[in-house]
């Protein structure tokens, strides 16, 4: 039965094709106009390291000793999600004695000339770089293409070793193998020891929330060589301070109270974030009985959806677009409701002749319901092309950031087709409940 009412659907339609036509161009430019900005907001706030969601944290640390606020949020003073050295190292020691924590890595930043050794120094490019531990690449599941992290030696020694992004690779060494081949980083040979696989978490937590939808450097070292080589070049060099340093050196911003890095933690167990919020409160209390931490809150840590709350890494103006992108839905629908109900208004003779010959209500509402079903499934196909169309277009726009998030996938697509149906359907109601009221007798006396 169900086929026989799709096939007289289809009959429907291609009996007043300018009419299904536009009804089928309203629901896709209404499908395609929620989607799009419904795309671009979902991927930009989906949690890129779902599967450790509830075990790696951003420590915020009360570490600000100026008579201000680092900063306040809500009316409420917020600690310091930057760092400096010498709380970075006392909180390693604590790390390594305490066994809730399973790994910790810095993330901080240099910059410089970097080049090949068969290339003049004319010929170098000024890059951006991470100083990491390598435990950040296992943190952060990033995937290698060649080669692995450095050694733990280099982690402790800072040995001259830089791990390479595939782009880059793909630039100065042609994409091939280049582990253990030599980088110039300013004035000191680095050596490839790995090649990270296309690797861009959006957003980018580990860095800069103004940087959340720019790619990743491509480039990493160890951050014990940023420590012992002094890669340091002031005016690229991010830091806070509460007050400056009289001369301002990279040896003077490891002594001082000044901010600079960040410190990401991952922790053996989702239910060991108590304990360790113990442990930072354990050091607030050590630090201010040493004249530090003035500020009258606690230390803490954040997981990366808290923190992209905090950092407004999901601007409120991009929902407040999905929202109006679903309400112009809504007119589309209605729009389509009132073209809807105009049809089966003319088909009333139709629909009285069945009446007349045995047709019940129910079997009316079936008919019209599965022409509903096909023209939001039409409308739901062309409403997807269109969408692509606008993600299209919008990374031509936007073509500065990650493209990842201007993509629809598989179950956005699935969504789509869905939502298209069911909201059309959902509008249709009323066009049907229109024509199963239409009365035989008075259509009969017609024909």
């Amino acid at each position: 039965m169900i086929p026989y009412y799709f096939k007289l659907a289809w009959l429907s339609i291609r009996a007043t094709p300018l009419l299904s036509l536009l009804m089928v161009l309203i629901i896709a430019i209404g499908i395609a106009t929620s989607m799009v900005a419904y795309t671009i907001t979902y991927m930009m706030s989906k949690h890129p390291l779902e599967a450790k969601a509830d075990t790696v944290f951003k420590v915020y640390l009360n570490a600000w000793n100026a008579s201000r606020p680092y900063k306040e949020k809500n009316g409420k003073e917020q600690a310091a999600d930057l760092l400096t050295y010498m709380d970075y190292t006392n909180l390693s020691t604590a790390h390594k004695n305490s066994k809730i924590v399973k790994t910790h890595t810095p993330v901080a930043q240099h910059k410089a000339l970097i080049r090949t050794p068969q290339q003049a120094k004319a010929e170098a490019q000024m890059r951006y770089m991470y100083t990491v531990n390598k435990s950040f690449f296992t943190m952060f599941d990033s995937p290698f293409l060649y080669g692995a992290p450095w050694t733990t030696q280099s982690d402790e020694k800072g040995g001259l070793d830089v791990v390479i992004s595939k782009p880059f690779n793909d630039l100065v060494f042609k994409g091939q193998n280049s582990v253990g081949k030599p980088l110039m980083i300013g004035e000191h040979t680095f050596t490839v020891s790995g090649v990270l696989d296309t690797w861009h978490p959006v957003p980018k937590y580990f860095d800069y929330a103004s940087y959340a939808y720019n790619k990743p450097h491509d480039l990493y070292v160890p951050f014990k060589t940023q420590i012992n080589s002094q890669l340091y070049l002031g005016p690229y060099f991010p830091i806070y301070c509460p007050s400056l340093p009289e001369n301002i050196t990279f040896h003077t911003i490891l002594e001082s109270d000044c901010l600079w890095l960040f410190l990401w933690v991952e922790l053996n167990d989702s239910n060991q974030r108590d304990a360790y919020s113990a442990l930072l409160k354990d050091y607030d209390e050590q630090q201010k009985q040493l004249g530090r931490f003035p500020r009258p809150i606690n230390s803490y840590v954040r997981n990366i959806s808290e923190h992209f709350v905090y950092a407004g890494v999901v601007p409120e103006h991009s929902k407040m677009a999905v929202w109006l992108a679903f309400a112009f839905l809504a007119v589309c629908l209605l729009n389509c409701m009132s073209l809807l109900v105009n049809k089966f208004y003319n088909k009333r003779n139709e629909i009285g002749l069945r009446r007349a010959i045995g047709a019940s209500k129910q079997q009316i509402a079936l008919q019209f319901g599965c022409e509903t079903v096909l023209i939001g499934l039409v409308g739901g196909i062309f409403g997807l092309l269109l969408a692509q169309v606008g993600l299209l277009t919008a990374r031509n726009i936007f073509h500065f950031l990650n493209i990842s998030f201007m993509q629809m996938d598989a179950l956005l697509v699935i969504s789509t087709l869905i939502l298209a149906v069911c909201s059309t359907c959902l509008f249709g109601l009323w066009p049907i409940y229109k024509a199963i009221k239409i009365q035989p007798s008075s259509q009969l006396k017609s024909l």
